[in-house]
């Protein structure tokens, strides 16, 4: 029976051990009013209710709030309770059409901060929108929307044959070596007019100003593929 189980050292009596699992709380899936990302809405609420065993269809329209309730609320009532006609439903009125879809696709990089895996996912739902892809076109669309640098090492070595997770493996290696040169900020500092620092990611130089043992030297830094750094003393004039 669910919730139960045979208690270890029970002597092989299989003795029924009731286990406590706590209530699903249909509020932790978000609401969803038509606003946000219908497909990675539906996504995490199939996810969260397979976790805890509990039917979709029947949490589903809980959390539906203003037009996309509206939606739901007046498909017939023969196809309202049918979990694939409301996910239908829900991606036909707030999901891109398979145009806004491969446009968006086009012009989608690796945003800033964004891991490989976040990138990628945005890319497998964009080709969902458009009907599907094979994974060896969402591959190349992904290493070409990587920055310049970082394209060149993960194409290197590829051949002709290529598995989508090996070049997601690729790009999260050489993402992970630019880390570091990523995050550099030329010297951050506060002054009388407001604060000194840069507002983006380095795609290719880093420079810094750096004191050592009393001298002052001004540090260049290639974010890739290198990571040559060179210093140079500043004299004063």
């Amino acid at each position: 029976m669910p919730g139960e189980s045979s208690e270890p050292g029970d002597g092989g009596t299989g003795r029924a051990v009731m286990e406590a699992t706590p209530a699903f709380d249909a509020r932790t899936i978000p609401e969803f009013d038509g606003t946000g990302n219908v497909v990675e809405w539906l996504e995490q609420a199939a996810l969260l209710c397979e976790l805890r065993a509990v039917s979709l269809m029947a949490v589903l329209p809980t959390r539906l709030r203003g037009g996309a309730f509206a939606v739901w609320s007046r498909m017939p009532p023969e196809t309202r309770h049918h979990l694939s006609s409301v996910k239908a439903k829900l991606l036909r009125a707030f999901a891109m059409d398979p145009f806004t879809a491969q446009a968006e696709m086009t012009r989608r990089h690796l945003r800033p901060g964004e891991t490989a895996d976040v990138y990628l996912a945005a890319l497998q739902q964009l080709a969902e929108l458009m009907g599907g892809l094979p994974e060896r076109a969402i591959a190349i669309v992904f290493v070409n929307g990587l920055p310049e640098t970082v394209q060149a090492s993960v194409r290197d070595g590829l051949g002709e044959s290529f598995t989508l997770e090996y070049v997601l493996d690729r790009a999260r290696a050489v993402l992970s070596r630019a880390t570091v040169c990523a995050s550099i900020d030329p010297a951050p500092s506060r002054w009388k007019h407001g604060t000194l620092e840069v507002d983006r990611t380095w795609e290719r130089l880093a420079m810094d100003v750096t004191h050592f043992r009393g001298k002052t030297y001004l540090t260049v830094i290639d974010c890739g593929p290198s990571w040559y750094a060179m210093w140079r003393e500043i004299r004063g004039s």
